[in-house]
């Protein structure tokens, strides 16, 4: 029998210490858990243009090192604020590119 890995989304959040990420990544790893989905959140990583803090993803990297869990990352999913705020000001920010179960599709047009 191949190897089976069981998985869970983990939000990283940036206030936790690095003492309490370890210990969620122990819990998971205790719980059978092989695997841990998280999302890079782009707008904290770069919360003002050019200036780049890693420091909660970085934590996150390491706790799954030292307890040996495999990781999947996706790298965000909106943009940074202040892109958002430059991209209103000249009229190109889509709010539409993320729809949600709220919009009502015309299936025969599809």
């Amino acid at each position: 029998m191949k190897d089976f890995s069981l998985g869970t989304m983990y939000w990283i959040n940036p206030k936790l210490t690095v003492a309490e990420v370890e210990e969620d990544f122990c819990r998971m790893r205790d719980n059978g858990l092989t695997l841990v989905r998280c999302i890079v959140w782009w707008e904290l990583v770069e919360e003002i243009e050019g200036q780049y803090d890693f420091t909660h993803v970085d934590c996150f990297f390491a706790a799954a090192e030292k307890t040996g869990m495999d990781v999947m990352v996706t790298i965000g999913f909106y943009l940074p604020f202040w892109l958002t705020a430059k991209l209103d000001a000249i009229g190109k920010n889509d709010p539409g590119r993320y729809p949600n179960s709220t919009i009502k599709y015309d299936y025969a047009y599809l």
